[in-house]
């Protein structure tokens, strides 16, 4: 538990001043997680190439703090699209890694991701516990990520879809043979996202 004492330290203290990154007006986030319970469910199984992260949202400087925008089926609030500062968001008891990627924008595009934001926080937004892109009303994590950006840019941001082959487990849960999907790394192929921070919690 040492770990997760020293992690909420870390991130009260928004990241110590040795490798605190410089959250840019002109730029926002993907912000990553990973956490030990879903490690070989989520990860291992369904990501592309990053084995660490199992959770993302998209994170806007707002009012010179970053606020993270993510979809969870954790939450009691009365949509799964919440708003957190970058502690909340980093506070599992089993956290094993955190990881915040940049993508340099002019203030206008930034201002439209917000506004976009801005516009699905207003609605109730529901977890797809089916995984089913084709409900805009019912999103994951990644697939909120995803359309935020395909709304943001459809030119620039084209991710394609997954498709895996489910086992039977799988198979029982959702009712089809194979999974179309966003993994939860999908973004690391564009070229533009820049890591600036990571940290594991061991």
């Amino acid at each position: 538990m040492l770990h997760k004492l020293i992690l909420g330290i870390f991130l009260a203290l928004s990241l110590p001043l040795s490798s605190q990154p410089k959250f840019r007006n002109n730029a926002f986030y993907v912000v990553c997680r990973g956490s030990e319970q879903k490690l070989a469910m989520i990860a291992d199984g369904f990501n592309l190439k990053d084995k660490n992260i199992t959770h993302i949202g998209i994170g806007i400087v707002k009012n010179g703090m970053l606020r993270v925008y993510n979809v969870t089926n954790t939450t009691d609030a009365d949509s799964a699209l919440i708003c957190q500062n970058l502690q909340e968001f980093g506070m599992l008891p089993d956290i094993h890694y955190l990881s915040i990627w940049e993508y340099r924008c002019s203030r206008t595009k930034r201002l439209n991701m917000r506004k976009i934001i801005e516009t699905m926080a207003a609605e109730r937004i529901t977890f797809d516990m089916d995984f089913n892109v084709e409900d805009d009303d019912r999103l994951y994590c990644s697939e909120f990520c995803a359309k935020v950006l395909l709304r943001l840019d459809p030119d620039g941001f084209q991710f394609p879809l997954t498709r895996r082959s489910l086992n039977n487990f799988y198979q029982t849960v959702l009712n089809r043979e194979h999974l179309d999907y966003y993994p939860v790394d999908f973004f690391q192929s564009h070229t533009g996202f820049r890591k600036i921070y990571e940290q594991y919690f061991d």
